[in-house]
């Protein structure tokens, strides 16, 4: 993803699938649907989501000064539980 409007595509696919309970948000820099405003919360943002089906963490990490994005599935075994907030 290069593009800011990558991000927020992103970001409102993530919000549905929390919605439909498919994905559970663990923790996050902000809320989700602040990602979807105009100006980006922070230059550097972190979202952790878990799959409802498989337990499977997913890290979101965006770098929105430099216009990088990273979607890391976490390997099983590896830490699955940041701090819920």
């Amino acid at each position: 993803m290069t593009q800011p409007d990558d991000y927020r595509k992103l970001a409102r696919r993530l919000i549905e699938a929390v919605n439909k309970k498919v994905f559970q948000l663990l923790k996050g820099d902000c809320p989700l649907e602040q990602l979807l405003e105009g100006s980006s919360p922070g230059d550097t943002l972190s979202h952790y989501f878990r799959c409802t089906m498989c337990n499977r963490r997913f890290d979101l990490h965006a770098d929105t000064f430099h216009g990088h994005v990273e979607w890391e599935p976490q390997a099983a075994g590896e830490a699955q539980n940041p701090t819920v907030q």
